[in-house]
């Protein structure tokens, strides 16, 4: 099995991909204010606490799904050579999905049942909705590639998460659920199936797209089994109430990073555009934090620290969200060349991604990022809320900047030049 090829020519609307980035990143910005002017006491309560939940859902539903929603509505169609999905199924499900999470988030935040359970039940109907637009692609593909599998799997474990959420959403109303052990498995289902699954995935494919390389991942096998491991034996071990279980699925997780990991180091150094690359600078530093994430949360599972509120940031935001930063950069750059510029090749000089969204932009977006969630993490790991909130305020900066940014790449229009300049 290959990463595959690319089929332009299958892509989705621009309209489509840029409304759920825009809406995820705004959501983000707003997640970002709330965490800022939060009480100091926010770092002692508990993960399960419904204010914790209520901000994990914030970064995963509002942010990353939403993101990675627009992110797959345009590469599945790419990845499998079938035609775009209408954007007339889109919206519907994207307004849908819009109005649960804000139902689910405001019962979490007001304390209000119903508008949990309601919430949770939009939610699970619009990702149902989400999956089987995807799937409709996906079963006529006859030949799999690594990034397909690796998406299926995702998509099948986020109709699970929230088949599990909408559960615990009704469970708040009177129906007999016993709230800690499923939620601790909706996280392991949510984190690791959703969130890794597709995270690794995906950079399977962006990584040699926008580093060309003769390379491709040899250790995928070992990374989709080990990662199908951890979350299997998390949802098991959570059930049973197994602090074992949960210890053996972090060890068989931090398994599957490292030889995913391994793969994407590879494909790194197979080429040296990286360092002129600032975009890709945010999922490589995002590695960093995952390496946190797992040897704190093992430390964590041990009892040796109590880092969860630090360790949940350097998963959630450091990891996978500079990843999908980053990405959204390049990805950016490439469908308004496509859409806007690729129709009139061989009129003139063509403008580059680089003339599209210019390093320098991706530069100070970099350097306001990653400098942010690490003062973040390292404020909630030592107690010191105002380190953590000077890195808030600079990492929300630095996602305000990337809007601003993405939004003048959309509006402003490069025309191509003479082809008598291009030999200048």
């Amino acid at each position: 099995m290959r990463v595959g090829q690319i089929h332009t020519d299958r892509t989705a609307r621009l309209v489509v991909p840029i409304a759920f980035f825009l809406t995820g990143l705004g959501t983000l910005v707003i997640a970002l204010a709330v965490v800022f002017t939060s009480d100091a006491k926010i770092i002692e309560i508990p993960p399960s606490a419904w204010p914790v939940v209520a901000l994990v859902h914030g970064f995963t539903l509002g942010f990353l799904t939403m993101v990675m929603m627009g992110a797959l509505y345009q590469l599945t169609p790419v990845l499998t050579n079938q035609p775009p999905i209408s954007p007339r199924w889109i919206w519907p499900q994207a307004i849908g999905y819009l109005a649960g999470f804000v139902g689910l988030i405001e019962g979490l935040v007001k304390g209000r049942p119903v508008w949990l359970a309601v919430g949770g039940s939009l939610l699970l109907l619009t990702i149902l909705g989400f999956a089987v637009l995807i799937a409709s692609r996906l079963v006529r593909q006859k030949t799999w590639t690594i990034p397909l599998l690796f998406i299926a799997t995702a998509v099948a474990y986020l109709v699970l998460t929230a088949c599990m959420g909408s559960w615990l959403a009704w469970g708040y109303l009177g129906i007999r659920v016993t709230p800690l052990k499923p939620l601790w498995v909706h996280f392991s289902v949510g984190l690791g199936g959703w969130l890794g699954f597709l995270l690794m995935g995906v950079s399977y494919r962006l990584w040699l797209m926008f580093l060309p390389s003769r390379k491709h991942p040899r250790w995928w096998r070992w990374t989709y089994g080990l990662q199908q491991g951890a979350v299997i034996t998390g949802i098991v071990g959570g059930f049973l109430g197994w602090r074992s279980g949960f210890i053996g699925a972090w060890l068989l997780g931090m398994g599957a990073w490292g030889t995913w990991a391994w793969d994407i180091l590879g494909l790194v150094r197979a080429n040296r555009l990286f360092r002129h690359e600032p975009s890709l600078w945010l999922p490589a530093a995002g590695g960093f934090f995952a390496v946190f994430a797992w040897i704190g949360g093992l430390m964590a599972w041990l009892n040796v620290v109590r880092w969860w509120h630090a360790i949940l940031v350097a998963y959630v935001v450091g990891w996978v969200g500079l990843s999908f930063l980053g990405f959204v950069q390049k990805i950016i750059a490439f469908l308004v060349w496509l859409h806007r510029y690729s129709h009139v090749h061989g009129h003139g000089k063509m403008p580059r991604l680089t003339d599209i969204f210019p390093p320098r932009w991706s530069f100070v977006v970099a350097v306001s990022t990653i400098p942010g969630v690490t003062l973040w993490v390292v404020g909630w790991t030592i107690s010191a809320v105002d380190v953590a909130r000077t890195g808030v305020a600079v990492f929300g900066l630095g996602v305000v900047i990337l809007t601003v940014a993405i939004l003048v790449a959309l509006v402003r229009k490069l025309k191509p030049r003479p082809l008598s300049t291009s030999s200048r």
